[in-house]
């Protein structure tokens, strides 16, 4: 078993020691591997003269090389070797394009090397050839079937990741056609997704829609620059500004996707603990952007990452929390976290040089797909919205066809009811008219039949009084209307009260040439209700009296209408419940009503701006109270009626 495990760690370290195979006719590109070897030059100072007599300090290294963010320089020896039917002129491929300098030594006729400077330091205008095959790319030749040796110096701010390999130019330039091409096809779908969420955002004004489409411009800058489109077709003559690029892009998006899980998730709400961490990958990411220009993000770049790198596990947890609780966009967003933590672990690994792989295609990969799968949930969550929305929208117009059509309804009953009370009130008036008349009859034989005319009389107005109450439900669902006119009081009061009370039990005191301003209709109907009220709560045998006179409220001249009765009653009754609606004085239940007239008479008030209140007054008569109504109307501003 042992032995095994033995096997199966060494094979592949005799097979990366293997010596080196000369490029054959039958090779159009190859991967470098075992042709590279490396020194470290940890003072970054060293020429290739001194390097020259280090030869043999160089170590065997693995492809592609990573050492992470370091200021220290590496030497890269290459040795290449043909058969006698190789071409000669082969092209040296150097990625990524975020390599800050890189220095090629190629041996001359003269004994000597002859140096080739590239890297984002210097301006891509001066290595066109960049643009035909992409990355960092150098001509090199083998002029015959020896082994010829080929030095390369690397020393960058960014992370000191770097993949050989040697190729032909026809292939070279497929290649980088394919790859310009897959490029342009993921750009295509990054401003796809940026407008879509730009249209999502004209009608949900968030700002984290804002934050999705900074994240893939963060990332479209990355990938450009990466990829040298920036540098050579972009800022050509500019490598300072064009180096910044990539680093700048990698904090947007690390700021930004720290914004989303805040946002999306509402972790100040949720996970206030986990905000934090989002927090400080936000502060870091902010101070590492602003290190860009001074040449300090190599020191607080590996800072950024790592606590981003921390932040992942939680937004994975919150993300799966979220998500289990359907969360709309939850999954999509699950997901992306899931993939994102994985690739961050693997580009961890490749950091410290643990494991080689492709850099450039892993961050490809991972940041796209995270790109789309933001999107995703972010959609799922507009889509929930606007669907909620339409939702809501249906119920409030279904709503407000319903109150129409119950407006409507009420209309057509206030209308019927009316038609019904003016049916009643009809024959009503024409059987009070006939009792009037044979009560003036000298054919009437004794006061019994006398009694019942005046009960018939009473039942009369009592039913008046029902219909005007009961049947206008106006009162309640709109405003009343005022038709205001100035009359002679004393005549309308009288036939108000020889209409609502038959015995005529009541006392007026009113002068008679005083005129008040009010709505007739509106008057009669509230002083019929303080009249039957009165008649049906007095005392037997004891009389109504009912005053008009000028009176003066808040410096406005009104006229005090007074209606005063005795009224039985153990305790002292509260007189400001009489005015609510359907209340009844529980110790009067034999008494007809439905609780509507005082009601209906503070309503009556309000309209015409004018107050009602009522007092009760002990007498020296035991259980026996004086109950005053005072209904103020105010004088209105209107032409006198002479009739």
């Amino acid at each position: 078993m042992y032995f095994l495990l033995l096997i199966v760690f060494f094979i592949p370290q005799l097979l990366y020691a293997q010596e080196n195979l000369p490029l054959t006719s039958s090779e159009n590109s190859r991967q470098l591997t075992t042709e590279v070897t490396v020194l470290r030059d940890q003072t970054g100072d060293k020429t290739l003269a001194d390097v020259l007599l280090l030869k043999n300090n160089f170590s065997l290294v693995k492809l592609p090389f990573n050492r992470g963010h370091t200021h220290d320089a590496y030497w890269f020896r290459i040795t290449l070797q043909r058969t006698e039917d190789t071409r000669k002129d082969w092209l040296l491929s150097v990625t990524p394009a975020t390599l800050n300098n890189l220095r090629l030594y190629t041996p001359n006729n003269n004994g000597g090397f002859t140096l080739h400077q590239s890297g984002n330091q210097v301006a891509a205008a001066l290595h066109p050839i960049d643009k035909q095959f992409g990355a960092f790319t150098f001509l090199i030749a083998l002029t015959d079937t020896n082994s010829t040796v080929f030095y390369l110096r690397l020393q960058t701010q960014s992370t000191s990741a770097l993949n050989l390999s040697i190729t032909t130019s026809a292939t070279l330039a497929q290649a980088n056609s394919q790859k310009k091409l897959l490029l342009g096809v993921i750009l295509g779908i990054l401003l796809v997704v940026s407008f879509l969420t730009l249209m999502m955002w004209n009608k949900k004004h968030h700002w984290i829609y804002i934050v999705l489409i900074s994240y893939i411009v963060g990332w479209s800058m990355s990938l450009t620059a990466i990829d040298g489109i920036i540098a050579n077709y972009l800022l050509p003559y500019h490598p300072e500004i064009a180096m910044l690029m990539s680093p700048l892009g990698g904090s947007i998006m690390a700021f930004c996707f720290a914004s989303f899980s805040i946002l999306f998730f509402d972790t100040p709400r949720y996970f206030p603990r986990l905000t934090f961490i989002f927090y400080g990958v936000m502060a870091l990411t902010l101070l590492a952007a602003l290190s860009i220009p001074f040449g300090q993000l190599i020191t607080f770049a590996p800072i950024a990452m790592l606590a981003t790198l921390l932040s992942l596990p939680a937004q994975l947890y919150i993300s799966w929390v979220r998500a289990y609780r359907e969360q709309s966009g939850g999954q999509a967003i699950f997901y992306g976290s899931l993939l994102n933590l994985i690739f961050s672990m693997l580009l961890l690994l490749f950091i410290l040089g643990l494991i080689s792989v492709n850099i450039t295609q892993l961050l490809v990969a991972q940041m796209s797909v995270l790109a789309i799968l933001l999107f995703s949930g972010l959609y799922q969550r507009f889509r929930k919205l606007e669907l909620n929305q339409e939702e809501a929208n249906i119920r409030s117009e279904i709503a407000e066809k319903l109150i129409t059509i119950e407006k409507q309804h009420n209309k057509e009953s206030s209308t019927f009811f009316s038609l019904v009370a003016h049916e009643i009130k009809t024959p009503l008036a024409v059987i009070d008219s006939t009792v009037q008349t044979l009560q003036t009859c000298p054919s009437i034989p004794n006061e019994q039949v006398i009694g019942r005319y005046h009960r018939i009389r009473q039942s009369i107005a009592h039913l008046n009084s029902l219909l005007e109450n009961t049947l206008s439900t106006e009162y309640d669902n709109q405003p009343l209307h005022l038709h205001t006119e100035q009359f002679l009081l004393a005549p309308f009061v009288k036939q108000t009260i020889n209409t609502v009370l038959p015995e005529n039990n009541c006392d007026i005191k009113i002068a008679d040439n005083y005129r008040c301003t009010a709505d007739r209709r509106l008057l009669n109907l509230a002083l019929s209700n303080l009249l039957v009220n009165a008649e049906k709560y007095r005392i037997a045998n004891t009389r109504i009296t009912l005053q008009a006179i000028k009176n003066m409220h808040h410096g406005q001249n009104g006229t005090l209408f007074t209606i005063r009765n005795r009224y039985t009653s153990l305790v002292n009754p509260d007189t400001t419940e009489w005015f609510t609606k359907y209340y009844r004085e529980k110790n009067q239940a034999n008494i007809d009503g439905l609780g509507l007239g005082l009601h209906l008479v503070q309503q009556v008030a309000q309209a015409h701006a004018g107050i009602i209140n009522c007092d009760a007054t002990p007498t020296p008569y035991p259980d026996q109270w004086l109950i005053s109504v005072n209904f103020w109307l105010p004088n209105h501003n209107v032409k006198e009626n002479k009739k």
